[in-house]
């Protein structure tokens, strides 16, 4: 018997597993009472998941909540059993920006990439959030080619109270991690935009910026390393990777708006 067969969430029919996590599993879904398909993530609660794990999944609705833009993703509903907790979400068709990563993109697919995240971003730090954990697989794809911004799991917000207690600040993915967070550090929309610029080198290259045979090495070139240089075909966009990955936040970008202003006179 599957998974998908055991598991049983009010108003929703499982189809398929489509990605899994540390803890929580993504399955595509039917909505019952519209027959619309669905993502849903599903952590199952027990001894190995602690407060903080809970904590995320009901984070990521609270930051999105009201927060409607064409490349953000959309929470659906969710909701708790005594096994487990769910959330549902946009199911996007084309699964993940990892798909087309195995090679270096055109230049049109680039930019239309790069700009729809910088607006999702702006839309995102405007609200007052910054991801934390920008990487290809949290970049999904939409049947028409647009791109969704979605994994809020670790994500922070900027307005938060004095009193009202923060998580605790997470690394995020070691390949698109800013200098800052590498020193641990909190993240802040600057730190979003260094990941941005890590992104935007993959896919110009095919390849990422930085490697390295321990996470310790991976580290200490974010930290350290100069930005790699282009392709020469791909050479023009060289500013635009260097002070997205500026080593100091405050000589990257002021905000993801200006970076979409200057894509506009660039003509990208």
């Amino acid at each position: 018997m599957t998974d998908e067969q055991v598991l049983s969430l009010p108003g929703l029919r499982l189809l398929c597993r489509i990605a899994a996590g540390r803890l929580s599993v993504v399955y595509l879904a039917v909505r019952e009472e519209d027959g619309r398909p669905v993502a849903v993530k599903v952590l199952r609660l027990g001894p190995h998941v602690g407060p903080e794990d809970l904590a995320q999944l009901v984070r990521e609705r609270i930051l999105l909540a009201g927060m409607a833009h064409p490349n953000v993703i959309r929470i659906l509903d969710t909701g708790q059993a005594e096994d487990c907790a769910w959330q549902t979400m946009e199911y996007c068709e084309r699964g993940d920006l990892r798909t087309e990563l195995a090679h270096a993109l055109p230049r049109e697919r680039v930019a239309a990439v790069l700009a729809q995240l910088a607006s999702a971003l702006q839309a995102i730090h405007e609200a007052g959030i910054a991801h934390g954990d920008l990487k290809p697989q949290n970049v999904l794809l939409r049947s028409d080619g647009s791109v969704v911004l979605s994994d809020f799991g670790i994500a922070r917000s900027l307005r938060a109270s004095v009193t009202q207690p923060l998580p605790e600040p997470r690394i995020g993915t070691p390949f698109y991690v800013s200098p800052e967070q590498a020193r641990g550090e909190p993240v802040t929309p600057a730190s979003d935009l260094y990941s941005l610029g890590v992104m935007l080198f993959e896919m110009l290259a095919g390849e990422r910026p930085y490697g390295a045979e321990s996470l310790d090495q991976l580290l200490h070139l974010h930290q350290e390393a100069p930005t790699p240089v282009l392709p020469p075909a791909v050479r023009d966009w060289q500013p635009v990777v260097e002070r997205l990955m500026a080593k100091r936040p405050g000589e990257r970008y002021p905000g993801a708006g200006e970076l979409l202003a200057q894509l506009q006179r660039l003509g990208h």
